[in-house]
């Protein structure tokens, strides 16, 4: 019995050293445990992070974008409303030349008659030679003034056509410039929403700024243009019409 004890003790003291290297491994264990799940609650959090920035970005560049379209649609519709206050004001000013035409030509042929009634009766009464002296007089005096009447509104249809056709090719280089803008800024916005990098972003930013300014500055100078035409037409005088465009066409 007294063999055995260093045995015993031996295999006591294995045990106790199997029981604390257990335990120590158990605390690496979960000490290692504990890191690897901090540092994957890290991971995760600028995960997040970086996902809550990518849709705030995009969100951002969804509110440009949302912007832009609704800009656009209200210069086309503002456009449109110009286009077509101009087109019935066009149509006003005809209808009303047309109509002083008319009058004043009924007014003429009235006149007319009666001056020619006044001179036949004058006539009778001095002789045949006055009468046919006179009559050849008028009928020579009244083609002289119908021709150059006829002149005359030829050339003011030769002025107002020339006007409207300057102001027209005008318009259409303004329009032309507007589209290329345009078609710059919404290359410029897909541009923004494909760009990979904070600074590349930026860049296409300022520029889309940079072609918003010039669309601005070519609007105020088309609307200069515009109201100096406007005082330019003021200006000329248009014979027997009350067009107060004095025949632009505006």
């Amino acid at each position: 019995m007294a063999e055995r004890r260093p045995d015993s003790l031996l295999f006591s003291l294995k045990e106790l050293r199997r029981i604390e290297d257990d335990r120590v491994k158990q605390e690496e264990n979960a000490e290692e445990a504990r890191i690897q799940a901090e540092i994957r609650a890290k991971e995760e959090a600028e995960r997040r992070a970086r996902e809550a920035e990518e849709q705030k970005r995009r969100d951002e560049e969804e509110r440009i974008r949302r912007e832009q379209e609704e800009k656009e649609r209200q210069t086309r519709e503002g456009q449109l409303r110009v286009q077509e206050a101009e087109r019935r004001a066009r149509v006003e000013a005809e209808m009303k030349l047309q109509q002083q035409r008319m009058a004043m030509e009924m007014d003429a042929k009235s006149k007319a008659r009666r001056t020619f009634q006044f001179k036949l009766i004058v006539g009778l009464t001095v002789g045949v030679i006055l009468i046919g002296g006179g009559l050849t007089y008028y009928l020579v005096k009244k083609d002289q003034e119908a021709k150059a009447t006829a002149a005359r509104l030829e050339v003011e249809r030769r002025e107002k056509e020339k006007r409207e056709k300057e102001w027209a090719e005008k318009e259409r280089r303004f329009q032309e410039q507007q589209d290329q803008l345009n078609n710059k800024i919404n290359e410029l916005m897909a541009s923004l929403a494909n760009a990979k990098d904070d600074a590349k972003r930026e860049l296409i930013r300022k520029q889309i700024r940079a072609q918003q300014a010039e669309a601005g500055r070519l609007a105020q100078a088309r609307a200069r243009e515009k109201a100096a035409a406007l005082k330019r037409a003021k200006r000329i005088r248009v014979r027997n019409t009350n067009d107060p465009l004095g025949g632009l066409g505006l």
